[in-house]
């Protein structure tokens, strides 16, 4: 691998929610499919300041330089925007996340070293992105999702939700192996390690007015075929050695005949794990048939 085009940055934060970052994983995949050069450095879990963030950086120099971004870390992220920016004026810097999806007009207003930001599933417009500016093309108004700015104006395109999941692949779990997390539950307790969050569906129909997922994936509910997921759990079983899956789908068990045969593969395979679903599950999708099998399938 050559110079490191694009790199993906978990930013360091507060906060205790130090899990390998699926979304850039999945981003990387449709980078490395199309032989471009991406690495993730994930700040947080290394334990990283603002300023070593920084170094780190400009010590890589990648062209473009995508930002995984919660509310939480706006002050963080516009320490690091503007120390880079002034360091290196060329390298072109994306957002995306829970807050750019929420605000991404807003986002760029409040952080003008941004140059992008992304809302919603950013896989495909995160590379249709990285394309562009590789090839120095400026014309932005065909990516989905995308927000950036034409003259004093700031831009915001529609997005598009991803509808097979499947054709994503799996997400490079090469750039964050789960035995570099040593201490990761995706919510707040765990039985085994190393755990491994999976991500089997996208979007959730319903409306509760305290959740905002809806902005990140959408209301329509897109699944991974049932041989993806068991492949991806048999993959990191395997080869990373987890023992704990953590689903962080929004509504797991809202397909039950899905859920039941996800159950049953599992079973079938005699895998010596357990999961749990940190996003929970709606009370009212669950049955005494299902909630029997999840247990047999080692669910707790």
């Amino acid at each position: 691998m050559g110079a490191i085009k694009v790199l993906l940055l978990v930013p360091p934060s507060k906060t205790h929610y130090k899990v390998p970052p699926l979304g850039l994983a999945y981003i990387a995949t449709q980078l490395i499919k199309e032989k471009i050069e991406v690495d993730i450095l994930d700040s947080l879990n290394l334990g990283l300041n603002i300023h070593q963030t920084v170094r780190q950086i400009i010590k890589i120099s990648p062209k473009i330089l995508g930002i995984q971004m919660f509310s939480y870390d706006c002050d963080n992220v516009l320490s690091i925007v503007k120390e880079v920016k002034k360091q290196n004026s060329e390298i072109v810097v994306v957002v995306g996340g829970a807050h750019p999806s929420a605000v991404p007009k807003q986002t760029l207003v409040d952080i003008p070293e941004i140059d992008f930001a992304i809302q919603g599933e950013g896989e495909y417009s995160f590379l249709k992105l990285t394309k562009k500016i590789l090839n120095n093309e400026y014309n932005f108004n065909e990516i989905e999702g995308l927000t950036y700015r034409v003259d004093n104006e700031i831009k915001s395109n529609r997005r598009k939700l991803i509808e097979n999941l499947d054709d994503l692949g799996m997400p490079a779990w090469e750039l964050i192996n789960p035995q570099n997390y040593k201490y990761a539950p995706q919510g707040v307790f765990y039985k085994y390690l190393p755990v491994a969050p999976i991500s089997t569906s996208r979007g959730c129909p319903y409306q509760c007015t305290f959740c905002a997922g809806f902005s990140l994936m959408g209301r329509k509910l897109r699944t991974h075929s049932i041989e993806f997921v068991i492949d991806e759990i048999e993959l990191l079983h395997k080869k990373y050695k987890v023992r704990e899956f953590h689903i962080v789908d929004d509504t797991f068990t809202q397909l039950k005949n899905r859920a039941i045969e996800f159950c049953k593969k599992i079973i079938e395979k005699r895998f010596n794990i357990v999961f749990t679903f940190p996003n929970g599950v709606r009370l009212d999708t669950l049955d005494e048939e299902l909630v029997r099998m999840l247990k047999k399938a080692g669910c707790y």
